[in-house]
């Protein structure tokens, strides 16, 4: 942010201008630039012309003054930027400019919108191979939110068990050994993409069934 005086004789005058984002949506920012004058001493009459610019898109207008020192808001624009698909978006210039008759000039700036965080999207995670002691969990995403790639992290536990085992992010595919043979263990997967973003672990119960050992099931059965 930068003053720029456009009266160099006192009571000096000067344009400012202000960038700052008003709101988010999924893929975009709504960004404002804002024209201020700034009177620093004694009193200032007549009308001044202004226009404010951000990213190409004008607002403009004239007022009319009888202000003492301080700081007046002119006008300001707003306008709609879209982010990429990692939910980041460039800088955007912004100017304002203003005419007092006697004298005028322009202010620069310049604003980034914070990056639009987004989280891949969970599937349901899905058990195969199950042996007596092994199994697999596959996990995946229909979408990876604002990123181009996830990993994975899951977890698993004996059904009815108060605490998990997690295996930490990596592959979409994890080998499980060391199970108890014939028992139902629940399981879960968490998605994180390229960015960072990070969805909250699968909602609901899934669960595989490791296969029992003929002719001791029975047996292993009670082990827990």
């Amino acid at each position: 942010m930068a003053d720029v005086n456009i009266i160099a004789a006192a009571p000096q005058v000067y344009v400012r201008c202000t960038m700052g984002l008003v709101s988010q949506g999924a893929n975009s920012s709504v960004v404002r630039s804002h024209c201020y004058a700034l009177v620093r001493n004694g009193t200032r009459y007549g009308t001044w012309d202004w226009n404010t610019y951000v990213g190409g898109y004008a607002a403009s207008g004239s007022t009319a003054v009888n202000w003492g020192s301080g700081d007046y808001l002119m006008g300001y624009k707003d306008a709609t930027f879209n982010h990429d698909v990692n939910g980041n978006c460039g800088a955007i210039g912004g100017s304002s400019w203003m005419d007092a008759y006697y004298g005028s000039g322009t202010a620069y700036e310049s604003y980034t919108p914070p990056r639009i965080a987004l989280a891949p999207t969970n599937l349901a995670p899905a058990g195969s191979l199950v042996k007596p002691t092994t199994a697999r969990i596959t996990a995946s995403v229909s979408s990876h939110g604002h990123g181009t790639s996830s990993t994975y992290n899951i977890r698993y536990r004996l059904s009815g068990a108060s605490t998990w085992t997690e295996r930490g992010y990596g592959a979409a595919t994890w080998d499980l050994t060391g199970l108890k043979p014939g028992k139902v263990y629940e399981m879960g997967s968490i998605a994180k993409n390229n960015n960072g973003d990070t969805n909250s672990w699968t909602t609901g119960t899934y669960t595989f069934k490791t296969k029992g050992i003929a002719g001791i099931a029975p047996l292993l059965a009670g082990i827990m």
